[in-house]
């Protein structure tokens, strides 16, 4: 899915937080920011984890509209979520997805098809 890391992050009334050096906080900084820090709760992550989260990182940083895998823009949400409050984390996700598409929905659909000991079953959504 398209994600543009150039977006701003605004306040309620849509003017763009600044960052302290006085620069637009953006999709892409937040982004950075989530996806490099370290949290109490995964103190045994995995080294492929945080180096999946370092491309992930690097890709933001280039900013700009990026192609990004859906199981990225959750990984992507999941930090978001940890690292701010509300404001940011919802201004956030409407940039992230703007149509109100949601990866974590299809991942999660897909994970349950594929259950250990079963046949694979596609079953297409209700319309």
């Amino acid at each position: 899915m398209k994600v543009d890391f150039d977006s701003k992050i605004t306040d309620l009334r849509g003017e763009a937080l600044r960052g302290e050096d006085g620069s637009d906080v953006t999709l892409a900084s937040v982004s950075c920011t989530a996806l490099l820090a370290s949290y109490p709760d995964e103190q045994n992550l995995v080294p492929d984890a945080k180096v999946r989260r370092f491309r992930l990182a690097q890709q933001a940083i280039a900013g700009g509209e990026q192609d990004v895998k859906a199981e990225d823009v959750v990984e992507l949400k999941n930090v978001l979520g940890k690292a701010y409050g509300p404001l940011v984390v919802g201004r956030a996700f409407d940039i992230i997805e703007p149509d109100g598409v949601t990866p974590l929905k299809a991942v999660q659909s897909e994970a349950r098809l594929r259950r250990p000991g079963r046949a694979d079953i596609r079953v297409d959504p209700a319309p």
